[in-house]
């Protein structure tokens, strides 16, 4: 699962993806209920299930651990946040450690910050929407940076509520 996660885009979530290496998975089907699955996943837990014997294992609905908050329980959501500070401080290396923090360079490290945030919206689409909300020299570190920003991440389609009306 490690590997499966590891080679996922982060945008992609991976409620329902197969789980290669696994031959098969046994009792997931058998010794639960869809509701005692549900609770289990809305605990954190990731199940892996294998709806039949030709079928792959498959992740029937994947959490993080984290389940202090809705928004942040899905793993999806954890993942899209992680990958994007990552590419964020990647972006931001070249800047950093070169120049003294003046207007100019704060503005450079606006402008290549946006720059990074509009790529992930209109090109990856991991995020629907941003705001820089602060960026400056942090008030606790000397030599820091600060800068505070909100995305809005999409939400995963995981299920599907439909109603059948005859």
């Amino acid at each position: 699962i490690g590997a499966l996660y590891s080679i996922t885009d982060p945008g992609k979530p991976l409620s329902l993806a197969d789980v290669p290496g696994i031959q098969s998975v046994s009792g997931s089907n058998s010794q639960f209920t869809n509701a005692q699955l549900r609770d289990l996943t809305s605990a954190g837990v990731m199940v892996v299930i294998q709806p039949s014997t030709l079928a792959p294992p498959t992740i029937r609905h994947e959490v993080s651990t984290d389940t202090t908050d809705k928004k942040i329980q899905q793993w999806s959501f954890t993942h899209v946040v992680d990958s994007l500070a990552k590419a964020l401080r990647k972006s931001l290396t070249s800047i950093l450690g070169r120049d003294r923090m003046t207007d100019e360079f704060l503005n450079k490290v606006y402008v290549t910050t946006f720059a990074t945030l509009q790529f992930y919206k209109e090109t990856k689409h991991r995020i629907s929407d941003f705001e820089i909300q602060e960026l400056g020299r942090s008030i606790t570190v000397i030599d820091a940076l600060a800068i505070k920003l909100k995305v809005t991440i999409p939400n995963v389609a995981n299920n599907a509520d439909i109603t059948l009306i005859v």
